[in-house]
C-alpha cells in the first residue's frame, strides 16, 4: 500500500533526514526527466523505458560541458516530454482544481511544471554516478504499470527502493507517479498543496504566488517547498 507521510514522519520513522530524502527525490526526477532526450525504441516495454530513461539522465548529468543555466533549460524542455503533466498537476491540485477559475487553472498548468523543475534542479551531480536496477515489473491495468528498481548512489550503504508508476498516455509512456520507499511522491505533494491553501482559507491564489517565486529560480535553497 502507497503510503503518504511528511518530511519530518519520513525522518522520524526511517534512517534518513529530510535533506537525504530531497537529495534523492532530485535525483530520482532527474531521471524520470530524460526519456525522450534521444530517439526512442520502437514501442518500449515498462522497464525498457525506465532503463532507458536512466541512462539518458546519467548522459545530461555527466556532461561536464553543460554550465547551470543550460542544464536548467535541458530538464525542463525534458519533463514535459517524458511526465504526464497535466494529469500529475491536477490530481496534486485535488479538490482546489475543481473549485478554481478558468484562469486560475490556465496559470496553475502553466506553473507546475516549472516549480517542480526549479524545486529539485539543485544537487543533481551528486548523482551522476549512481546506478538504477530494474528489478521486475507489476501491470494493474492494460494502461499503467509498476516499475520496481533499486537506485546506488556511490556513497549509500544500502540501495533504495524506488518505485515507477507508468501509463500509456496515447502518446506512449509517462511518468504519472515515483514512489520512495512507499512513499508516493504526488501524494505527498498534493498534501503540502492543501495545507498551503487551507491555511489561508481556501485561497488558491497564495498557493498560486508561491509556485511563481519557486519557479522564477534556478537555483533554489537547499529545501524548497510551498509551504516555506
Amino acid at each position: 500500500m502507497t503510503r503518504q507521510l511528511s518530511l519530518t514522519q519520513f525522518d522520524t520513522e526511517t534512517a534518513f533526514n529530510p535533506m537525504r530524502f530531497l537529495r534523492l527525490v532530485l535525483f530520482v526526477l532527474a531521471v524520470g526527466f530524460c526519456l525522450q532526450s534521444a530517439p526512442a525504441i520502437a514501442s518500449p516495454t515498462p522497464q525498457q523505458f525506465v532503463d532507458d530513461l536512466a541512462n539518458k539522465a546519467f548522459a545530461v548529468l555527466r556532461d561536464d560541458t553543460l554550465e547551470d543555466a543550460a542544464r536548467f533549460q535541458k530538464f525542463r524542455s525534458l519533463l514535459r516530454e517524458g511526465v504526464d503533466l497535466p494529469r500529475v498537476g491536477r490530481f496534486v491540485l485535488g479538490k482546489y482544481w475543481r473549485r478554481a477559475t478558468p484562469e486560475q487553472r490556465s496559470e496553475y498548468d502553466s506553473l507546475f511544471g516549472d516549480y517542480v523543475i526549479a524545486s529539485y534542479a539543485s544537487r543533481l551531480s551528486e548523482y551522476a554516478h549512481s546506478t538504477v536496477t530494474v528489478k521486475g515489473v507489476v501491470s494493474n491495468s492494460g494502461k499503467e504499470h509498476i516499475v520496481t528498481t533499486l537506485v546506488r548512489a556511490p556513497k549509500a550503504v544500502e540501495p533504495i527502493r524506488v518505485d515507477w508508476r507508468v501509463r500509456d498516455s496515447g502518446q506512449g509512456l509517462k511518468i504519472v507517479d515515483i514512489m520512495i520507499e512507499g512513499i508516493s511522491m504526488a501524494i505527498s505533494q498534493r498534501s503540502e498543496f492543501a495545507s498551503v491553501i487551507q491555511s489561508n482559507g481556501g485561497d488558491m491564489t497564495v498557493l498560486l504566488d508561491r509556485l511563481r517565486g519557486v519557479a522564477a529560480t534556478i537555483q533554489p535553497p537547499e529545501k524548497v517547498s510551498a509551504s516555506n
